[in-house]
């Protein structure tokens, strides 16, 4: 999708990581609102390059292959716990 969400956060399966990932997978594709959903340290960096790395190309094959990789993520941290 050429998002480059590892510029803007550490940890893709962290809590602003997921949020993020969940509001993509759910239709929301504004930088600004996926900025939003940042734990507030990360809220106080909003910069431009920030929102330029949240710009995406949201193709049906991508949002298909985050959707099947979330899931499974899921799936496989509930089996762990």
């Amino acid at each position: 999708m050429n998002i480059r969400l590892t510029e803007v956060i550490s940890d893709i399966t962290g809590s602003s990581g997921l949020r993020m990932q969940e509001a993509i997978v759910t239709g929301e594709r504004r930088p600004r609102v996926l900025l939003d959903l940042c734990v507030l340290q990360l809220k106080e960096k909003k910069s431009e390059l920030f929102l330029k790395a949240l710009q995406g190309h949201y193709r049906e094959e991508h949002l298909f292959a985050l959707t099947q990789a979330l899931n499974t993520w899921k799936y496989y941290n509930t089996l762990i716990k």
